[in-house]
């Protein structure tokens, strides 16, 4: 399995603090069956959580040389900024994904930025394939989550938490953008004990309620094709959702159509 998401890098955010506490993680993860994994610290969060380059770099190479059994990869989790495509620069291979064109988007819990379309396109332009974390700590996906639907219409990729598939809080929207074919990737987003790298749970999960061929394209062939800056081989169109004709639904159905426009508008 290939964890795309992780912060296991010692000392940089809010990780493991020491060396010891992560190559103990990274055991765990070696454990579980893990054979990959993107170190990804914070970057653009708040000024604390926006990990500097050199020390990332610094951080890795004490791990290199101290831990063996899993391959180890240098990323970013990079928080939303009204300037993204300013601050996504080629010079700093530590926001991409083992130096690809993908990088994983962290957006606000609370609402959805009225021009984050736009936004991300002109990211998109520059080569560049975004992956929203997390979405199931999103407010408005987690209530509404066909507004995802334009963003993966547009080539936007999505990333589960694996966690997100036990928890009760969770599990009902994790399964609904599952079953509509939302969902191209699932990590660990492992910060500690409590927050495991451990994926193989969730692999059994999706093998066994779902298919073995689904589990394998998100968690080892769509990974891999990142790693590899390779197209996602597996991509299914994203299933629309039923209309809901109640009174809040109909402002959501308002947003979803504008959205959906937005994106449909430029292959014109």
């Amino acid at each position: 399995m290939i964890d795309l998401h992780t912060h296991l890098l010692p000392g940089i955010d809010d990780g493991p603090r020491t060396l010891q506490e992560s190559l103990d993680l990274l055991n765990m993860a070696k454990n579980d069956g893990i054979k990959h994994i993107v170190l990804t610290p914070h970057r653009f969060k708040t000024k604390e959580l926006n990990a500097n380059p050199g020390d990332i770099i610094n951080a890795y190479n004490q791990l290199i040389k101290k831990f063996k059994g899993i391959n180890l990869y240098i990323g970013s989790d990079i928080a939303l900024t009204s300037n993204l495509d300013e601050e996504l620069n080629p010079e700093d291979a530590t926001l991409f994904l083992n130096s690809s064109s993908y990088f994983l988007l962290e957006l606000p819990e609370d609402i959805l930025p009225p021009n984050i379309l736009d936004l991300l396109y002109k990211i998109q332009l520059k080569g560049y394939i975004p992956i929203i974390t997390h979405p199931e700590r999103c407010y408005y996906f987690e209530e509404h989550p066909e507004i995802l639907v334009p963003f993966i219409d547009k080539g936007i990729l999505i990333q589960l938490t694996a966690d997100a598939l036990f928890n009760p809080k969770t599990k009902e929207f994790a399964e609904k953008i599952l079953k509509h074919n939302m969902v191209h990737f699932i990590s660990s987003d492992a910060h500690s004990r409590q927050r495991p790298p451990i994926l193989s749970k969730a692999y059994e999960y999706i093998a066994r309620s779902y298919s073995e061929d689904m589990a394998k394209a998100l968690f080892i062939n769509n990974p891999q094709a990142v790693l590899d800056n390779e197209p996602i081989p597996a991509f299914p169109e994203a299933i629309p959702f039923e209309p809901n004709t109640g009174i809040m639904q109909k402002a959501i159905n308002f947003l979803y159509n504008k959205l959906h426009n937005m994106v449909f508008s430029r292959e014109e």
